[in-house]
């Protein structure tokens, strides 16, 4: 393994990262200290941390098919229709056989076209709001453009826009606390 900084026994390098705000200058750190790859221990996983996007791509090209796989997280009984998912299943023939589907089907450029003036319409919403607003009052972008995307996809899977979307977008936002509180 490459080297890294010093780590403590079952928890590794997991009290290095408590508390970060911003893991990339935690990472550009460790990549000054310890050079342009860095061996991490997060609890029982083992990460290596790549800083240079040559020697990345180097890597992820020589190596594809080990990457292309995703750790196993989660319990399968946690995990819809037991990992089958786009998603959550592995790297394998259905996986490539679902993905295949899903781009041709769901977001071939056929599709997205049909929703066009979805996105003209919210886009033009947004740009009213942010026009709109008052000089003195700062805007939250972050809230913005994630609404901007709940709208979207509320809109196209829906058919129309929800009167229920600050409660759609709470429910949304605690069930994905919930499902990244799960990974760690």
């Amino acid at each position: 393994m490459p080297p890294g900084p010093w780590k403590l026994p079952i928890i590794g390098n997991l009290h290095q990262l408590i508390g970060v705000s911003m893991y990339h200058h935690k990472f550009t750190n460790l990549a000054k200290r310890h050079g342009p790859i860095v061996h991490l221990q997060i609890c029982e996983i083992s990460a290596v941390l790549i800083s240079s996007p040559e020697l990345a791509e180097h890597v992820l090209r020589t190596n594809e098919l080990n990457f292309a796989q995703r750790p196993q997280l989660l319990d399968e009984d946690i995990i819809p229709y037991k990992g089958s998912s786009l998603i959550f299943c592995p790297y394998n023939d259905y996986w490539k056989h679902i993905r295949r589907i899903t781009m041709s089907d769901l977001l071939g450029a056929k599709r997205i076209q049909t929703f066009k003036f979805v996105r003209e319409a919210e886009v033009r919403n947004l740009v009213e709001t942010i026009y709109g607003s008052s000089a003195n009052v700062s805007i939250n972008l972050s809230d913005q453009f994630y609404t901007l995307s709940n709208n979207i996809i509320t809109r196209s899977v829906l058919g129309n826009k929800s009167n229920y979307q600050e409660e759609f977008r709470n429910a949304l936002d605690h069930e994905m606390t919930k499902f990244v509180n799960l990974n760690f």
